[in-house]
């Protein structure tokens, strides 16, 4: 396994970490599967993958609670690290959150704690300030931003000397973040954790891409995953977290970084896989409103943010035969409606079009 440098810290992690989203629930308990999400956890530590990513959301709370049982005898072998919630930003709340989450994680210090998204209601140096207070009261050792812009990132930095990492979204198929934010990162020694690495298995759907992929594959003996994960953790400064549900999966993802990719191949997928973001006219988009209720940051604030011109990652559509509308909404939903809300419905938004 291949280790780098945790931003400016002393800390090293794997290049392959683990993900958790989803281990333990998504946004509502699920306990049906904890024996084998420990035992994948516990796995995936002995293969070297010893970075560990949660949120106090994650399962509300239930996916800390089985990170603090697969690592508990062998804490000091793992870096965890954990995200607080947009919802509880201010400094009170992000001190309790924490509290939490060591209670959950049975430990009496997270490695990396992290703002899991920016809320634009609460001043991101309140909620800095807390962390802040949690790092010299050695219940943290670094401090994390996870979803944020450029704009967003450099106003946290105003209010703390040192950010160790941004988590983003960062894939084959989603390379949004290779426009301004990993060189930003790059320059300011923040290490980048690509989140959703594999794109949930659907890298592509273009038949030739795949074709592409396999050919490489086969050249290295190995296999299309592996291949996606060596490209994105051939960049020094970024370490790939993705989630995986059993032991093959596992040796898969961890013997990613064994591959030596020549500068040829490299540059090769670097260039076939660059996905063109359009500018689509909203109106021609389907998508319905359903869902939105409790989201934090709303919709209503998070256009507040788009009028002042803070960037947002691309939305996802598909192309569907309809006779009024010529796209479908894939993900994105938040996005979408905050756009609208901020043009009137005026502005064409930035969009990938899966295949």
């Amino acid at each position: 396994m291949q280790y780098k440098q945790l931003g400016n810290t002393n800390t090293l992690i794997p290049a392959i970490g683990m993900g958790t989203m989803g281990i333990g629930g998504y946004f509502s308990r699920d306990d049906t599967n904890d024996n084998q999400a420990i035992k994948v956890l516990k796995q995936g530590i002995e293969l070297g993958m010893s970075f560990i990513d949660t949120a106090e959301a994650y399962g509300k709370g239930h996916s800390e609670e089985l990170v603090g049982i697969a690592t508990k005898g062998q804490r000091d072998k793992v870096v965890i690290a954990t995200k607080v919630s947009p919802e509880h930003l201010h400094y009170d709340n992000v001190i309790a959150s924490a509290e939490n989450s060591l209670k959950r994680l049975r430990t009496d210090y997270i490695d990396l704690y992290q703002i899991h998204w920016p809320n634009p209601t609460i001043p991101v140096s309140e909620t800095l300030e807390a962390m802040i207070k949690l790092q010299a009261d050695g219940k943290i050792r670094a401090i994390g931003v996870s979803n944020f812009s450029v704009p967003e990132l450099e106003e946290a930095l105003l209010s703390v000397g040192n950010i160790a990492s941004v988590q983003v979204e960062y894939n084959l198929f989603d390379r949004t973040a290779e426009q301004d934010l990993i060189p930003f990162c790059t320059q300011n020694k923040i290490t980048v954790l690509a989140y959703t690495p594999l794109c949930s298995g659907k890298i592509t759907y273009d038949k030739s891409k795949q074709d592409d992929l396999l050919r490489i594959a086969h050249k290295y003996n190995t296999n299309v995953s592996q291949l996606a994960l060596k490209w994105l953790t051939e960049n020094n400064n970024i370490v790939a977290i993705p989630m995986s549900r059993n032991a093959s999966h596992l040796l898969s993802n961890s013997a990613s970084t064994d591959l030596e990719l020549n500068t040829a191949d490299y540059d090769f997928i670097t260039t076939t896989f660059l996905t063109e973001i359009l500018e689509i006219p909203t109106g021609r988009i389907k998508v319905d409103t359903k869902g939105l209720d409790g989201f934090v940051p709303s919709a209503n604030d998070l256009a507040k943010l788009i009028a002042k011109g803070v960037p947002i990652k691309p939305i996802r559509v598909v192309k569907i035969d309809d006779p009024v509308f010529e796209y479908e909404l894939f993900e994105g939903k938040l996005r979408y409606w905050a756009w609208q809300i901020a043009y009137n419905g005026n502005v064409a938004v930035r969009a990938l079009i899966r295949e």
